[in-house]
């Protein structure tokens, strides 16, 4: 029983071992090109800007989700535990934007 748990042991480590080795083998540099590219301001005033949503859950969670373009067009749906239930639209001026 003791050789046993001895070997069990013996393979658990060099499992261990080998995949923190193969681990620093893999190269995960970010992608900075990909990255830059969506920290650029869009041209197309039709782009989002913002989307916030929120789920539901297990209790009472507000439950909407707002988007917000880069005209300034403003639509948010309220679904569930929130003041504002159903859809409205608005247009933010730059300065709140």
């Amino acid at each position: 029983m003791k050789q046993f748990s001895g070997i069990t042991f013996i393979l658990l480590s060099l499992l261990c071992i080998s995949g923190c080795f193969f681990s620093k083998l893999q190269k995960t540099e970010p992608q900075t090109e990909v990255a830059q590219s969506y920290l650029k301001p869009s041209s197309d005033l039709n782009d989002t800007l913002l989307l916030y949503k929120r789920t539901p859950c297990f209790g009472a969670c507000p439950t909407f989700t707002m988007v917000v373009k880069m005209n300034g067009e403003v639509t948010y749906f309220g679904r569930q535990n929130v003041e504002m239930l159903g859809n409205y639209t608005a247009k933010w001026d730059a300065n709140r934007l």
